[in-house]
């Protein structure tokens, strides 16, 4: 089940009004950033990286229906070296490594780490909400509409 915000029909328009697709995500942001293109949809992340390296580029959260994309930390079970994995997790989940996440331009999920910029927080207030049931159940379908209109010649 589309969104009825964000469905088939927005993307039909966003293909007849122009929009274009990269191969990647660092390539969307170097188009920007050398000035192929006005605007485009990007991480926080890597356009912050980018700033960092010197780049003109420049990030702005939207007011609402942020794409917010989670970052999951796991062991995967029967892991060799399960001690040392749960070791990482911990680390990645302590306060000291959630700052080296922020020192290279991610979000932290601790609210005892000082942010760059937006909270974790405030994104997700103003997030997309996502049916991740129905998502999970329908990318399949989904990825084959919005491929069928932006591979359309």
């Amino acid at each position: 089940m589309a969104s009825k915000d964000y469905g088939p029909a927005f993307f039909e328009k966003l293909k007849a009004n122009g929009t274009e697709l990269q191969s990647g995500t660092t390539a969307s942001h170097n188009q920007i950033a050398a000035g192929a293109y006005k605007v485009g949809m990007c991480l926080d992340y890597v356009t912050n990286n980018l700033k960092a390296k010197g780049s003109t580029i420049d990030f702005v959260y939207l007011d609402k229906d942020i794409v917010s994309i989670f970052s999951p930390v796991a062991l995967v079970k029967g892991a060799k070296n399960e001690k040392n994995g749960k070791l990482l997790i911990d680390f990645i989940l302590s306060k000291e490594g959630q700052e080296v996440l922020v020192a290279n331009n991610l979000l932290s999920v601790r609210k005892d780490v000082k942010q760059k910029g937006e909270s974790a927080e405030t994104i997700a207030k103003r997030a997309m909400k996502v049916d991740l049931q129905a998502l999970a159940t329908g990318s399949k379908d989904m990825l084959k509409q919005f491929d069928g209109i932006f591979k359309k010649k």
